[in-house]
């Protein structure tokens, strides 16, 4: 009775080892990968590190025509509502505000990013393109519906 006690025990052991060994591969990450890859193919990993670092030098000089781009048309906005009576331009500043300052904090965001890994880069970049194409949706229906232009 003992020693078939001490056999299943032993079976249900060796059992969960390996669900549990085979369980955990599926799971690693893309950056784990990388890791390991690098270990295996070091030029692999200074290769990706240098594409990584264009792509995001790249990204910046992109992003930074975008906003550049973004404050001239925010420009060109306000002297359109200049040219507006009092009672449209009440209506258009909190307007304006809203969309200098995201412009503004995109701006930072850009600035103040620092490099977290490729996964935080790739989340970093569309949530700040989503951003920018919403600014400029914004930007060009700002006098939708308005008879005032």
């Amino acid at each position: 009775m003992k020693s078939r006690l001490i056999h299943l025990t032993a079976m249900a052991l060796i059992a969960s080892a390996i669900l549990t060994a085979c369980d955990r591969q599926p799971r690693k990450t893309a950056e784990l990968q990388r890791i390991n890859d690098s270990m295996e193919h070091p030029h692999n990993y200074a290769d990706t590190f240098n594409a990584d670092r264009q792509d995001w030098e790249k990204f910046k000089i992109e992003a930074r025509a975008r906003l550049k781009q973004n404050e001239d048309s925010l420009k060109m906005i306000n002297q359109k509502i200049a040219k507006a009576g009092d009672k449209v331009k009440a209506g258009y500043d909190q307007k304006m505000l809203t969309l200098e300052s995201r412009n503004s904090e995109l701006r930072e965001r850009l600035e103040g990013y620092k490099e977290e890994g490729r996964d935080n880069w790739d989340k970093f970049k569309m949530s700040f393109n989503n951003d920018m194409d919403t600014i400029s949706q914004n930007m060009k229906s700002f006098f939708a519906g308005d008879h005032h232009k």
